[in-house]
């Protein structure tokens, strides 16, 4: 069962409830349990999650800390995201890592962020003009992605990635 099933059941919501909160049909809100659409419009994420009572990153899918982060304490961070691919290795962030993000909106250029686009949570190092963001990988093999005026409202920042924590390979 989906978290946001399950979510939804524990508070005793039928689909048709949750859809008349978030301005959808049951039929949608059956589909993002099901995972049958995957990407949700940034309105549609912070309905959902008012009606469902959890966070945005629930909804996204993205592991919040605890705040006293128990493996690795001294670490001021609001969430952790698993590292899903290799696209910051020359960061020395591999697969299978775990990165801490402090929640924030903005970043200086050359940060590293997690930053969201349409519903996607990646890390990336971040770069703005007035009229561009650029988000650049730390591996050669990976284009950089440029975005342009209006395309610029597609991304959001999630935080600063602030730490990460490795396995031992």
């Amino acid at each position: 069962m989906s978290k946001l099933k399950q979510r939804r059941l524990e508070l005793n919501m039928t689909l048709e409830e949750v859809g008349t909160i978030v301005g959808v049909t049951k039929t949608t809100v059956r589909k993002w349990e099901t995972g049958d659409i995957e990407n949700m419009k940034r309105d549609k994420i912070q309905l959902l999650a008012r009606a469902l009572q959890v966070s945005p990153l629930f909804i996204m899918g993205i592991e919040e800390t605890a705040a006293d982060c128990c493996l690795a304490p001294h670490i001021d961070a609001d969430f952790s995201l698993p590292v899903q691919d290799d696209s910051m290795i020359n960061a020395r962030i591999m697969k299978g890592d775990t990165v801490f993000v402090k929640k924030q909106e903005d970043v200086s250029d050359g940060e590293i962020a997690a930053v969201s686009i349409e519903g996607e949570v990646i890390l990336k190092r971040v770069y703005k003009t007035a009229d561009s963001i650029t988000l650049l990988a730390e591996n050669p093999g990976y284009k950089p992605m440029v975005y342009y005026g209006e395309n610029c409202r597609k991304i959001r920042i999630l935080g600063k990635a602030v730490s990460f924590q490795s396995r031992v390979r």
